[in-house]
């Protein structure tokens, strides 16, 4: 696997699921695809291509279904996918979408999956952004505002991509972090708070 560019919403971090973390940290992790698109193939190819910051195409056998959570692997990488569909295991599936460190749903019921895959990595943190969420995706009402926890590629402004060293504690909500990643070949304890 060469570099990987992946999400990780702020959320997480003030959740407690993730702690703090820093350039050139090590990380045990797991990653969730969220599409966009997606088809089931007759062709058996194996996929993995970046298309910009966190954003894939890919193609990979389903290798394992637990309720809505299925696994694919592309032969590069595997990963979890959150879907309501009826997708069985064996089939091929071709789409893009965006790379997201686990949000927990793997690593939180990890114990309820019976014979499932290793699907952690080991990763050191090469480069760290904090990307900002622009105004246009906000929406302020009485009392409140919402805004989407993170974005598309193609809706990030660069100068709202700023390249930090560490994460600061109560940042505000309306930004993301994207993560450079290596994979390592070291032993890590798995990262996240439970």
């Amino acid at each position: 696997m060469s570099d990987l560019y992946v999400i990780l919403e702020e959320w997480a971090i003030e959740d407690g699921n993730y702690p703090l973390l820093n350039k050139n940290d090590k990380l045990n992790i797991a990653f969730e695809m969220e599409f966009y698109d997606f088809e089931i193939v007759k062709k058996e190819e194996y996929l993995f291509e970046n298309i910009k910051y966190s954003e894939y195409n890919f193609c990979g056998k389903i290798i394992y279904k637990y309720s809505n959570i299925i696994i694919v692997d592309t032969g590069i990488m595997k990963f979890y996918v959150e879907s309501k569909n009826n997708l069985k295991i064996g089939k091929f599936i071709k789409g893009n979408g965006k790379l997201l460190i686990d949000c927990y749903v793997w690593a939180e019921n990890i114990n309820k999956y019976k014979n499932c895959p290793d699907i952690f990595y080991n990763v050191l943190i090469k480069k760290l952004f904090s990307v900002k969420i622009s105004e246009k995706f906000i929406k302020r009402f009485d009392g409140g505002i919402s805004y989407p926890s993170s974005l598309k590629s193609n809706d990030i402004n660069e100068k709202d991509i700023i390249e930090i060293e560490k994460m600061k504690g109560n940042e505000k909500y309306d930004m993301f972090f994207l993560l450079k990643l290596e994979q390592i070949d070291e032993e890590i304890k798995r990262t996240f708070n439970l």
